[in-house]
């Protein structure tokens, strides 16, 4: 859940100075007068809904408060059919903003924060409400530990009251986990919940945004249906099944294969199929043996046994009399930590969908296509058979989306080879004269700003754009500075002005510095600044997973090199990730990043220092 910052903690620190005005502030009692003189919104038919514009905290696993939050207030606004309109600013001014009339009502804020003069009034708490009446005593109010309000502007009284007497209506409490309803009782909560898994093809956190194939494709049929999601990822893969007929999710979307077998099941069944892709026995990149099947004699092949690998495996054993090996892998181990075994010689060979073989070849890993299936499998989301409803609207759905170019360019950004990587080259070329890049001047100025040296800058705007001022990465990211839309908003900038040469460079490297500041001070300037930069490249998140992390595994944490950049290549392996708060990482991503950054510094500076003693 996200809260005020310290600045609008103190913005708003004197509602409560007297006892007496409590019941004004998180009652009924406005005042008839008020109540019934004011709007219920500034704006005709549209309710602005200020919400903090803060980075993920953590990977959603599950259905936490936020996502309820932000559906109860999604379903207000279409109980008084109102048009509703989200308006992000940062934590800290968020209280200024409500004062300044950009927002009718603030949620994620907590009521414990009494004591102002601000003229702002305070809803009901959200999830805990009161036991008696909204209150006359502060005694009420801290018995009952109230934790989420909304709040709205003083001389919104009648909204306030609208608020309340929605809160008291829904009275939103513990919900059930199991729940089997159809698309209808998802509309009146407000939410779908999405069973899935933390991998690069899936959900994951990338920048300190939510990202993956799965997740964006199913956000895109949530907002047609004017739903929120929440995504689960249970404990083990062969859980998404269970879950399902258990009613602790509404769709199972994972990229699952649409098998034969799989069609049988008695309680699930697939929509409309999307993605095509070809089972592929995958060996490592060094290994030139494996080139047709008669070259699967005397060989392993490791593999989940419930998986339909095990069965097209099984099938072609049986089939072409070929002697090889076929051996099953834990039930816990998923596709991508099969792959990294074989990559580092642990297993011989494996067998994977040729779009999951793709992300993992993008991302660095070392393996390649030994021998392909010609039969292609399809994709296909999963929901309950008593969901008719859920069924019809998702088949709909994706009937017209696949193939339209929307669709092509999802699938591309995260399947196709060379999509995900944005590699420029890695040489370090001597300087021939003192100029780096067309836009040194500017550097200069914002590395002086924010204290770094401009070659620092320079070697990083390289690493992320080649110089290109209207570079657009597989991410969204966008300018010379890389900056994510969600980042660059947060720092000032419009979709007008992000690629504006001087204002994408002096965010960008405020942005570093934000990040550089966040390490504890007790670190060193050089392992503060390759933290940075991997906070600014992978997002802040997996840099504390990783620092704790190298920590746990006897390592320091306050160093880079072989320490923390050690935990993050383990990040992206199931046994570490599944563990991590913020989930997977892009491992080889962020730890490369930082080395070329570093090593490309270390170079312009010593040309640049080189170059300047000459002149003289």
């Amino acid at each position: 859940m996200a809260y005020f910052s310290q600045r609008c903690k103190e913005t708003m620190m004197r509602v409560f100075a007297y006892v007496g005005l409590l019941t004004v502030l998180i009652g009924t009692g406005c005042g008839e007068r008020d109540a019934q003189n004011d709007s219920p919104v500034r704006d005709a038919g549209v309710l602005r809904v200020l919400r903090p514009a803060t980075a993920v905290a953590g990977l959603p696993r599950g259905e936490d408060p936020e996502v309820r939050e932000a559906a109860l207030i999604s379903n207000f606004a279409k109980d008084h059919d109102l048009k509703l309109k989200w308006v992000r600013v940062s934590p800290d001014e968020l209280a200024d903003a409500l004062m300044e009339g950009e927002g009718d009502v603030a949620i994620s804020c907590r009521l414990e924060w009494v004591d102002t003069g601000a003229k702002v009034l305070f809803s009901r708490p959200v999830f805990r409400p009161l036991k008696s009446e909204p209150g006359t005593t502060a005694v009420d109010v801290e018995e009952n530990d109230p934790k989420t309000v909304w709040v709205v502007p003083q001389s919104s009284g009648k909204l306030l009251k609208n608020l309340n007497a929605f809160l008291v209506k829904e009275h939103p409490g513990v919900m059930p986990e199991s729940r089997a309803g159809d698309l209808a009782e998802m509309k009146e909560r407000g939410y779908i919940r999405v069973l899935t898994r933390n991998n690069p093809a899936c959900y994951f956190i990338h920048r300190g945004e939510l990202m993956g194939f799965e997740y964006e494709l199913i956000k895109q049929y949530a907002d047609q249906q004017g739903l929120d999601v929440v995504m689960i990822v249970p404990p083990r893969w062969a859980d998404l099944k269970q879950w399902m007929v258990e009613g602790r999710g509404d769709v199972v979307a994972a990229c699952i294969t649409i098998s034969k077998e799989r069609k049988k099941s008695k309680e699930l069944q697939f929509c409309h199929p999307y993605g095509k892709v070809q089972e592929i026995v995958v060996t490592r990149k060094s290994d030139t043996k494996l080139k047709s099947l008669s070259d699967l004699a005397g060989r392993t092949v490791h593999v989940w046994k419930l998986s339909h690998y095990w069965a097209s495996m099984e099938k072609l054993q049986k089939e072409s009399g070929i002697d090889f090996e076929l051996k099953a892998v834990p039930g816990t181990m998923e596709t991508r930590e099969i792959l990294h075994r074989v990559e580092s010689g642990e297993f011989d060979l494996t067998m994977a969908d040729s779009g999951f073989l793709d992300i993992e070849i993008n991302s660095g890993r070392k393996l390649r296509s030994g021998l392909m299936f010609r039969t292609p499998y399809n994709y296909g989301w999963v929901v309950r058979k008593n969901n008719p409803g859920l069924k019809a609207s998702m088949d709909q759905f994706l009937e017209q989306k696949v193939g339209t170019s929307n669709y092509n360019y999802l699938y591309s950004k995260y399947f196709s080879q060379g999509s995900t990587v944005r590699e420029f080259q890695d040489e370090v070329r001597s300087l021939k004269k003192a100029v780096i890049s067309p836009y040194d001047d500017l550097i200069r100025v914002s590395a002086e700003k924010y204290n770094f040296h401009w070659c620092l800058i320079a070697s990083q705007m390289y690493q992320e754009s080649h110089f290109d001022p209207k570079a657009k990465s597989w991410a969204g990211a966008r300018g010379l500075m890389q900056l994510m839309p969600a980042t660059a908003g947060e720092l000032g900038l419009s979709e007008r002005t992000i690629l504006d040469p001087a204002k994408n460079i002096d965010a960008g490297v405020k942005y570093l510095g934000q990040q550089r500041k966040r390490v504890p001070d007790e670190v060193d300037a050089f392992n503060r600044l390759c933290f940075g930069l991997a906070a600014y490249n992978g997002g802040y998140g997996h840099l504390i997973d990783a620092r704790d992390l190298a920590e746990k595994l006897g390592r320091n944490p306050d160093l880079w090199v072989e320490n923390v950049d050690h935990a993050y290549t383990l990040l992206s392996t199931p046994e570490y990730a599944d563990k991590a708060k913020y989930g997977y990482c892009r491992s080889e991503e962020i730890t490369g990043y930082v080395r070329k950054i570093i090593a490309r510094y270390i170079s312009y500076k010593s040309d640049i220092e080189r170059l300047a003693q000459t002149a003289e």
